[in-house]
């Protein structure tokens, strides 16, 4: 857009020019009071239930409780895959001859 404006404008060296005013005002922004004070509440919220939470899970460890799933990939749907592709090659490989 700015080259159809200006052919002689290089928006590359604009971003470098403006990029760290931008990041200051927006960094202006988000450090707010109301924000700080928002962050500085949730940080208060976690570090209150924070005891709990490591009890609960001391507890559950101690219990012989703890369990991890492990969902890493969909085995079934890895298995049709390799059946397309195998299918595939196996067509290809026979229009050759």
């Amino acid at each position: 857009m700015g080259r159809a404006l200006d052919p002689t404008f290089d928006p590359n060296a604009s971003i470098r020019r403006n990029a760290a005013d931008l990041t200051r005002l927006r960094l202006r922004k988000s450090l707010s009071p109301a924000n700080l004070l928002s962050a500085l509440m949730e940080v208060k919220g976690f570090a209150e239930r924070l005891p709990g939470r490591i009890n609960n899970i001391l507890d559950t460890v101690a219990s012989n409780g703890l369990e991890v799933k492990v969902d890493a990939i969909d085995e079934k749907l890895l298995i049709e895959g390799i059946q397309k592709i195998a299918n595939r090659i196996t067509v290809a490989s026979s229009w050759r001859r």
